[in-house]
């Protein structure tokens, strides 16, 4: 493993990670960020203030359309918001398919398997472009259990959506993981009692990351294997 900002012993046993989707397994924020700047030029007649979603990477996309509006002093009473989100994920529909796992992911998973670790998806992403993603990337079978924003009431960094992955694995908080690429992930996994890992390979906000305090970082997916001892 790289240096890690904070030094805490992993979970002994390690019996599962749980992931993020967006920025962490899948390559998707460029494809984001597209959908988020077409939403906002349609319905604003402006170009989607990019500050204003880079601070608010791994949060639900309510917050970040409402928060675009505001950055302009719009209003955005619910049905503003509701075609908003349409036009967002109407858009993403047509560019679904141009989404791939990052370098290094399909093996790690593939590896963590093999050694016998359970693994589930948490992201803030609504479940049908989430499971679209994963097919696509060719991840969808690794994965016992997707945790989806739609699933929850709470999103992160609430701890609901990792409990429900850890409740879905039977798994105790304390033999469990979370791998994600935001300040959002890292906080949620504190909230729940995991063991929170900073997936720097794909975040662009590592400043943020960092700052939340992970217990560990990887460079790069392939070092998540130096948390679990290979099979003999």
């Amino acid at each position: 493993m790289s240096e890690p900002h904070i030094a805490r012993t992993p979970p002994q046993p390690l019996e599962a990670m749980l992931f993020d989707l967006d920025g962490t397994v899948a390559d998707t924020h460029g494809l984001i960020r597209e959908c988020y700047d077409y939403a906002i030029r349609t319905h604003l007649g402006q170009p989607a203030p990019m500050e204003v979603w880079q601070e608010r990477v791994g949060l639900p996309l309510d917050t970040v359309l409402l928060a675009a509006c505001a950055h302009y002093d719009a209003p955005c009473p619910p049905e503003t918001l509701g075609a908003l989100k349409a036009t967002y994920r109407a858009h993403m529909r047509t560019q679904r398919d141009h989404v791939a796992a990052f370098p290094g992911v399909h093996a790690t998973l593939a590896e963590l398997r093999k050694r016998g670790i359970r693994l589930a998806i948490v992201t803030t992403k609504y479940r049908e472009m989430a499971l679209h993603h994963l097919d696509t990337a060719g991840l969808a079978e690794f994965f016992e259990t997707v945790v989806a924003g739609d699933d929850c009431a709470h999103m992160k960094p609430h701890p609901e959506p990792f409990q429900k992955a850890l409740a879905a694995l039977n798994i105790r908080p304390y033999h469990a993981a979370m791998v994600g690429d935001s300040q959002y992930d890292i906080l949620g996994a504190h909230n729940a009692g995991v063991y929170a890992v900073a997936a720097c390979w794909g975040t662009d906000s590592r400043d943020d990351l960092l700052a939340a305090l992970p217990d560990t970082i990887a460079e790069k997916p392939e070092e998540l294997l130096g948390l679990i001892p290979p099979q003999i």
